[in-house]
C-alpha cells in the first residue's frame, strides 16, 4: 500500500470501495450491532475472569 497518498486520495479510494459493496438494510445493520455488542460483552467478561484467576493464583503463591 502506498503510504504517501493525500487525505483526499484516500477518501476517494474509500468511496470507490464503498460504492462496490452491496447496500445494507437497517435490519442487517441492527443485527450486526447486536452481534458486536454480544461479542464485546463476552470477551470483556472472559478477560475479567482471566484477571481474577491470575490474581487468585498470585494470592495463593504469596506474590502480593
Amino acid at each position: 500500500m502506498n503510504c504517501k497518498i493525500s487525505f483526499q486520495e484516500r477518501a476517494k479510494l474509500g468511496m470507490e470501495m464503498l460504492s462496490k459493496r452491496s447496500p445494507v438494510t437497517l435490519e442487517e445493520a441492527r443485527a450486526q450491532v447486536k452481534l458486536l455488542k454480544d461479542w464485546s460483552t463476552s470477551n470483556s467478561k472472559q478477560g475479567q475472569h482471566t484477571i481474577i484467576n491470575e490474581s487468585e493464583k498470585d494470592i495463593i503463591t504469596v506474590k502480593i
